[in-house]
């Protein structure tokens, strides 16, 4: 049985493919592949927060900052941050429009294209012009749940690039009743 031109057509335009899924063996360390990312958590007042203390229903908040390497091209930029089992995201709207009385102490931050608060993990999207390394982003949440949690990494990454990223390392947090 020969093929129609239709078929044949179908065949040449094929692309492979492949994924892979999995759970690393190891906690992952950080990395810098053109993003480097910090993130602090503060206390309300601005004091930073000792993780080993916190205790059920204290409000913190989560200040990241990231700094791009290499080409000083425009970019768009995603910053994803887990949130260990223990915290909740309160608000994800701390931006240049938030109240200087509360919150006077943070720094500039960086104004973003996009922000979503999930019930697992922060999520922003920023357009750095090409004159722009340096981000910082804000958001604050509470503890809800006592116990002792691993606290996940936070990712930047080049939306169209992903090998263009950073890492930071697990943390560990612990969480008293109140």
């Amino acid at each position: 049985m020969m093929p129609d031109d239709r078929t044949a057509e179908v065949s040449r335009s094929t692309w492979p493919a492949s994924t892979i899924t999995g759970i690393p063996s190891a906690d992952l360390p950080a990395e810098a592949h053109g993003y480097s990312v910090t993130r602090n958590l503060y206390r309300p007042d601005g004091q930073i927060a000792d993780l080993s203390k916190v205790r059920q229903t204290d409000l913190l908040v989560a200040v990241i900052k990231g700094t791009r390497t290499g080409a000083a091209q425009p970019v768009q930029t995603l910053v994803v941050d887990l949130l260990p089992a223990g915290f909740e995201i309160e608000t994800a709207t701390v931006s240049k429009g938030r109240s200087t009385t509360d919150y006077s102490w943070l720094p500039e931050l960086t104004e973003a294209t996009y922000i979503e608060e999930r019930d697992d993990r922060f999520v922003a999207a920023l357009d750095l012009k090409e004159d722009t390394r340096d981000f910082t982003l804000a958001y604050i949440v509470r503890a809800v749940t006592p116990g002792d949690f691993k606290y996940p990494a936070l990712v930047a990454e080049d939306m169209y690039d992903p090998e263009t990223s950073g890492r930071t390392a697990l943390g560990k947090l612990t969480i008293a009743p109140r």
